[in-house]
């Protein structure tokens, strides 16, 4: 999972935008690519 640091989500998750099942639809996603944004870092699932 990728998660995003910058805690901007107006619903209160923490995954990147890019992962998130709402971004169609919500007014406050982030658009850019998780690798460079600066503001992601990935979180291992076990």
């Amino acid at each position: 999972m990728i998660k995003c640091l910058n805690g901007g989500c107006p619903k209160g998750k923490e995954i990147c935008c890019r992962e998130c099942d709402e971004i169609e639809t919500c007014d406050a996603a982030c658009d850019s690519e998780p690798t460079t944004c600066g503001d992601s870092a990935l979180e291992v699932m076990e």
